[in-house]
């Protein structure tokens, strides 16, 4: 399963409904059902596995974060409207628990913002000039696919704030 790309990939039908076979028999109707339980079953514990994932995780990017927790609880939502009883309690409660988990722990956390350069100039330059640090120049080239670091383009850039 490894990371939260992969666990969201197989929560992706979240919330999908169950449709009767064309024909209708009873086999097909109960192979279905079974088939269905099983992506259910599969889809809930991915959901799950994604949010002790992101409850583990060493949050550094605000903006990066939010997005998970977001995209997260939105599968978790539209799963929650195929559940009942008990089920559909503990999927609110997973989602509750992730919105708060995370926003409580990337209230203080650096965000993305935008800088251009004043002209072509090295990657170490720019993580100078915004943070005093050269040695963050990795972080701007990796964060906006810069391919050679001594020359890094007069176009808007995606930096953090601190």
């Amino acid at each position: 399963i490894g990371d939260i790309l992969g666990l969201r990939r197989l929560a992706s039908r979240a919330g999908e409904a169950f449709t009767e076979p064309t024909p209708a028999t009873a086999d097909r109707v109960r192979a279905s059902s079974c088939a269905y339980g099983v992506r259910r079953a599969q889809c809930r514990y991915a959901l799950s596995a994604a949010c002790a994932y992101l409850r583990d995780a060493d949050l550094t990017v605000y903006d990066d974060a939010i997005a998970d927790r977001d995209a997260v609880a939105a599968l978790i939502a539209a799963e929650e409207e195929q559940a009942e009883g008990d089920t559909l309690d503990g999927l609110r409660a997973l989602r509750q628990a992730l919105v708060s988990d995370i926003t409580a722990r990337v209230a203080g956390l650096p965000r993305v913002t935008e800088y251009t350069p004043p002209g072509v100039v090295p990657a170490v330059v720019v993580a100078y000039t915004l943070y005093g640090d050269a040695a963050r120049d990795e972080e701007i080239r990796e964060r906006n696919d810069i391919v050679h670091p001594l020359f890094v383009p007069v176009e808007v850039l995606s930096v953090l704030t601190r």
